[in-house]
């Protein structure tokens, strides 16, 4: 057993009416390391595991009128309920336990409980399919009689027809698969698609499908400036994507590009891309969308605002519950007692929070302590009554914030999965031709394969990076603007225009993301942590993150193992070929074009590999003895008699992991090479084995700080160097999106934050130096002796 997990489609809460019922272990998928996946329902013989399902609260027939099987999660909800107060929404907990290891797995799934549909649609109301694209769905929501909202496209009842538009009769152009989705058979034609739910009462619902051409088609890019900044093949090229932009909008979103990319070279915080950005090729591609904006998946709560129009904020996911002295917060009261619904909590009713306590004490006896929800938690529990789904929208790419109200971790998939999968969008990708040159390879396979940005047109503060490409939006806010559809189906996004000013905390998104393409890792926390074996391999494919367990026990640190103990760099240049023996010690180094110049006889260098990640070990001191145009003589001056051996330090064959040479930033002393770690943090963090900053929360929780002060400090450090303490290169706990077992640099990185910092502390706003320094090793090392002096003003001192 290596995990548990909710079969496709069927990861989503579950809506059930009263009177039916449902097998969750039908859904529930267990992934095996000796064979292929298996659902809970079919377990092979000698796979040696107990499953088991419960409800986060007790449920009984006579109290509650439903029951759930502990042994398959069968469902079965009452036709008439029990009078009183209801449970409408409950958390069921499945649990797997693989006898052989030991080891424990859960997925959590919602079940929410309804009399009836009262209304039913698809969204968004046309769709464009492409061709040999097969797998895109409408989705289908509901209003259901208590005035709960739910995504129902996963109903096993659902009758799909798709006809000729206005013939009954059946489309030529698009068919519908159950366990495949819309097929496109013909292109440039539309079709009506149809679902119906049988009932009772019998609902329907009908939109319009679109069919284009195949993603494969080609399709040209542009370079941002007249001619590319260079020949695409030797430098990094970055691809900006339209989406959820309309056709006659392609100057504003060129206009969009040229601000994120201006803002990139100058703003303080967005150091070194200052640096590094003439050195990248910068590309555009406007692919129009039907319609304005991204799709917005997640459940969202609304807010009254002025102009008929209503505010939408996220719903707050569940938190386990404190202790009975403790005041709660909305999260743990959700957890305890469910989300409200517009029946009983809506507009209009009146329940005290008096009247609700007497309620859950019925349902749930012992549960909710009476002192423990303030009268302003359980207005704020009451305010997510109004809890919607927003109407999709038909874009170009299908790109959705997000996903479905869900527990389970987010999808692989970068896209809106009824929309796009990768496989589409890489076809799309290696269709871009730039001229008659097929450029579009390069970010599929190529160098440049995740260097790809999805510009979305969003008021909503998000980015993301996912396979090969990363997002970022346009908007600052973390409320989205709604209005009720004028078809009187759901709630229609509002789109305002597109801003003519980015932003700061747009671009300080971008720039988060993209350094996620270029390898760095988040350095906050989120889930407890330590990482699984699974999660630690990919925790060490970073350089900005590093594990607890690589640093030695719990509480014992050895501060000689940390990573980023990398020499400072004064001058640095790129190999354009491997070293060249010459005898007696001596070696011609064969540098890019101009790499050689900052260079002078006497310095001592030394080479490193690349990825950094992969190749941080440097190679014995040498001395420069000549520098001739693009080509150095050095002798080796350490480690003798073992000499260098050239074939650890490769180029020539792929730009971005050609070896390079630099010279160290040396101490006073003129011999000491000094490291990104100060000698005086080096040697505290020897001495008291335990990092800068510790996780301050009990039992690993999350770590809400928006910048890390240190608590554990060596006495006598120079105060203005740095000023801000959180600047200081060493240990402070979380990263990776754990919250205890890695370590990152900082206590203060636009890795670990942007919106916050550069809203309220701009200050402390931007890449921390070990972060700056990984990026310019991939993007151009030739910039590392800029990006230290940023860095020395704050190195620490003694």
């Amino acid at each position: 057993m290596t995990a548990i997990r909710w079969a496709d489609e069927q990861q989503y809460d579950v809506h059930l009416l009263r009177g039916t019922t449902r097998l969750l272990a039908e859904s529930l998928i267990l992934e095996r390391d000796d064979g292929p996946p298996v659902s809970a329902q079919n377990l092979p013989a000698g796979l040696n595991v107990s499953v088991s399902f419960a409800a986060r609260t007790v449920l009984d027939r006579p109290r509650h009128g439903v029951t759930i099987r502990a042994a398959d999660g069968f469902l079965d909800a009452d036709t008439n309920p029990p009078s009183g107060a209801l449970v409408r929404n409950f958390m069921v907990v499945a649990g797997v336990i693989d006898q052989v290891s030991g080891k424990t797995f859960e997925q959590r799934i919602r079940v929410h409980l309804h009399t009836s549909v009262a209304r039913m649609w698809l969204t968004p109301a046309t769709l464009a399919i492409r061709s040999g694209a097969d797998g895109s769905r409408f989705t289908v929501l509901a209003r259901f009689d208590d005035g709960t909202i739910g995504d129902v496209t996963n109903w096993p009842n659902l009758i799909w027809t798709v006809t000729e538009p206005g013939a009954g009769t059946p489309s030529q152009a698009v068919r519908f698969a159950p366990d495949v989705g819309l097929q496109t058979l013909a292109v440039g034609r539309e079709a009506q698609v149809s679902v119906a739910f049988p009932g009772p009462p019998r609902r329907t619902a009908t939109a319009t499908v679109r069919t284009e051409p195949a993603w494969s088609t080609p399709t040209q890019v542009t370079p941002l400036a007249r001619r590319p900044g260079g020949d695409w093949r030797q430098r990094p090229n970055v691809l900006f994507l339209s989406e959820g932009f309309e056709a006659d909008e392609a100057q504003e979103f060129l206009r969009v590009v040229r601000a994120v990319v201006k803002n990139l070279r100058t703003w303080p915080s967005a150091r070194p891309y200052n640096l590094v950005g003439d050195f990248l090729n910068v590309w555009t591609c406007f692919r129009p969308s039907r319609e304005a904006g991204v799709s917005f998946l997640s459940e969202c709560y609304t807010t009254p605002r002025r102009n008929r129009t209503t505010g939408a904020r996220l719903v707050t996911r569940p938190a386990l519950p404190l202790t009975a002295t403790s005041e709660w917060s909305v999260a743990n009261l959700v957890d305890a007692v469910g989300l409200p619904v517009p029946v009983d909590d809506g507009p209009g009713t009146n329940t005290t929070l008096q009247q609700k306590l007497r309620d859950w004490e019925r349902l749930y006896p012992g549960r909710v302590p009476a002192d423990a929800v303030t009268p302003e938690v359980y207005a704020d529990w009451r305010a997510q009554a109004g809890r919607i789904l927003v109407n999709e929208r038909d874009t170009a790419f299908g790109f959705g914030y997000g996903e479905r109200p869900t527990f389970q971790d987010p999808d692989t998939e970068p896209f809106h999965r009824r929309r796009l999968r990768e496989a589409p969008f890489l076809d799309f990708l290696g269709s871009l031709r730039f001229g008659t040159e097929p450029i579009g390879p390069t970010w599929t396979t190529g160098k440049d394969r995740r260097l790809v940005c999805l510009v979305l047109r969003s008021r909503f503060i998000s980015g993301n990076a996912f396979g090969h490409h990363f997002s970022m939006a346009l908007g600052s806010k973390q409320e989205l603007l709604v209005r009720d559809a004028a078809s009187g189906d759901g709630t229609d996004l509002v789109v305002p225009a597109v801003p003519r000013t980015v932003p700061l905390t747009a671009v300080g998104s971008a720039a988060h993301e993209f350094s996620h393409c270029v390898n760095l890792a988040d350095e906050y926390g989120r889930a407890p942590g330590p990482p699984t074996v699974t999660e630690a391999a990919e925790v060490r494919r970073h350089g900005n993150v590093q594990l607890a367990s690589d640093l030695g026990s719990t509480g014992n640190i050895d501060a000689d193992r940390i990573i980023w103990t990398w020499h400072r760099i004064a001058r640095c240049g790129v190999l354009a070929t491997a070293p060249v023996p010459r005898g007696d010690n001596e070696y011609t180094l064969r540098l890019r074009p101009g790499d050689a110049f900052p260079f002078q006889v006497d310095d001592l260098v030394r080479l490193r590999g690349r990825p950094l990640t992969q190749r941080p070990d440097p190679s014995f001191a040498l001395r420069v003895t000549a520098r001739t145009g693009d080509e150095l003589s050095a002798e080796q001056i350490e480690g003798l008699p073992t000499a260098l051996d050239p074939a650890l330090f490769p180029a020539g064959a792929d730009p971005q992991l050609d070896s390079i040479v630099y010279a160290p930033v040396r101490a006073a002393d003129g011999t000491t090479e000094l490291t990104l770690v100060a000698p005086a943090i080096q040697r505290h963090l020897r001495t008291t084995r335990r990092p800068l900053y510790a996780n301050p929360v009990a039992g690993c929780g999350f770590d809400a700080s928006v910048v890390q002060k240190p608590t554990s400090l060596p006495s006598g450090l120079d105060p203005r160097r740095p000023r801000f303490r959180e600047l200081l290169v060493g240990l402070s706990e979380g990263g990776a999106e754990f919250n205890c077992g890695v370590y990152h640099p900082t206590g203060a990185c636009l890795m670990r934050d942007t919106r916050s910092l550069v809203e309220k502390l701009p200050h402390l706003a931007g890449f921390c130096p070990v972060c700056r320094y990984l990026l310019v090793d991939v993007l151009d090392p030739t910039r590392h002796g800029e990006v230290d002096a940023y860095y020395a003003p704050d190195y620490p001192r003694p």
